[in-house]
């Protein structure tokens, strides 16, 4: 595992979670998150890559991913989805945790969305499909 990027917000409100196995063509979701209603402070942006790659396309958004984790998997092995949400938790520095696709399409208010179902009541699981 390698660290290209390591957060350095220490009390987010917010973890977002965004996987990749080397298959992302688009990171459009952090175009989105970079406009959003809420304070860049309340939200972590973590950004795990099953294998090595170092996606040219992410790299254009660096500036809105926290914490930029490298697995180094080898390309033989098959991409196992729930180590890269492990990995995501462990590193998960919010109360609350969102996993996301990479190429998702919100609107501005999305983080302001969550935070506020939270708000209301913090004993939920929330399930936004837009």
């Amino acid at each position: 595992m390698r660290f290209l990027k390591q957060s350095t917000r220490t009390t987010p409100r917010l973890s977002l979670i965004l996987l990749d196995w080397s298959v992302r063509e688009s990171f459009h979701l952090l175009h989105y998150l970079s406009s959003q209603t809420t304070g860049r402070d309340q939200f972590e942006v973590i950004f795990i890559e099953y294998y090595s790659r170092i996606a040219e396309a992410l790299t254009q958004f660096a500036d809105q991913v926290d914490t930029w984790v490298l697995l180094d998997v080898p390309n033989s092995c098959i991409y196992h989805k729930h180590l890269m949400y492990n990995c995501g938790l462990a590193l998960a520095r919010g109360e609350i945790v969102v996993l996301c696709d990479s190429d998702a399409m919100v609107k501005d208010s999305f983080i302001e969305t969550i935070l506020g179902h939270f708000e209301r009541s913090n004993q939920i699981v929330l399930h936004l499909d837009p």
